[in-house]
């Protein structure tokens, strides 16, 4: 037999076999791990890439809505501002809506005693009427001094009501200047409402997209399985060398080379005494047998014999 062929059949006597075959199936269940990692790499780094590429386009949508953000906040302030003046502005104008709108009553009001007493003189200047308040027929020097009563108090009203309008005339300007400001005050809360409107909108627009969460929750699945599996790889990878020749092959072989070592030098003791020394060795994947320090082949013939008994 050669060396290798030695050693072979003694691995044979010492489960060697099993041993093999076990470290062929871990070899195995290593490839597929190794073939399952670099599929999630794989994966990995293209989810990566998505993810990235998902960001950078989120950063310029970003920085393209801080800048309308900007925009309508500075239009903002300058709304409220102007606000501020302007509600300043019309309170300073508001007396003079309130005594335009007295005068504007007070005016009506003298109207309608205007008119109540010159319908009062019409009837008086019917000859041989009766008086409009109780119905009784009236003299002809009272009903004179009637009209002329009549006449005086339409005379004292409408210099009332011609002072109301000269002052309602000048107050005109202050109210018109009152309603200009008020309608722009509206129109200032419109465009301040519409800004808060938009500023919110921009906000909003800021969120991850549902894409980008479910790229970032399947690069986590990845990541897991990808750890699980090297996880495994180093449990297996162990046992590759723990079936090997690095290992329980190896540990187990040694044993019983010792044991034969053991047992053959008993025996030569017993046939030829202590002439000859006899030692097994493991080279690598080689069985080397020594005798008195010389090989097998560089023994005597009478050697020999005892060394093959």
């Amino acid at each position: 037999l050669t060396d290798t062929q030695k050693k072979q059949y003694i691995e044979s006597l010492t489960y060697g076999r099993l041993f093999e075959k076990c470290e062929s199936l871990v070899r195995e269940k290593v490839s597929a791990i190794n073939r399952d990692i670099n599929r999630l790499e794989g994966e990995s780094s293209g989810l990566a890439h998505s993810i990235n590429t998902v960001r950078e386009q989120q950063s310029r949508i970003e920085k393209d809505v801080q800048k309308k953000i900007a925009m309508f906040n500075n239009k903002l302030k300058k709304s409220i501002s102007l606000q501020v003046k302007f509600e300043a502005r019309r309170s300073h104008y508001e007396r003079f809506v309130e005594e335009d709108d007295n005068l504007q009553y007070k005016m009506s009001t003298y109207q309608e005693e205007l008119a109540s007493l010159n319908e009062d003189i019409n009837r008086y200047k019917t000859r041989n009427t009766v008086c409009p308040r109780c119905g009784l027929s009236l003299p002809e020097g009272l009903r004179k001094k009637r009209i002329e009563s009549c006449q005086t108090k339409m005379f004292d009203i409408n210099k009332k009501f011609e002072s109301c309008k000269r002052r309602a005339y000048e107050l005109s300007a202050g109210c018109v200047k009152h309603a200009k400001i008020t309608d722009r005050l509206f129109s200032l809360a419109d465009d301040i409402r519409e800004y808060k409107l938009q500023i919110n909108m921009c906000k909003s627009s800021m969120t991850k997209t549902d894409s980008l969460d479910g790229l970032e929750k399947r690069l986590e699945e990845v990541q897991s399985s990808l750890s699980e599996s090297k996880n495994k790889l180093r449990y297996y990878d162990f046992w590759v060398k723990g079936f090997g020749f690095q290992g329980l092959r190896s540990f187990v072989l040694m044993n019983a080379i010792k044991y034969l070592n053991s047992r053959i030098q008993l025996y030569l003791d017993r046939i030829v005494g202590n002439r000859i020394d006899f030692i097994i060795t493991l080279e690598n994947t080689r069985l080397l047998v020594e005798c008195n320090n010389r090989s097998y082949a560089a023994l005597s013939g009478g050697e020999r014999q005892a060394v093959d008994v």
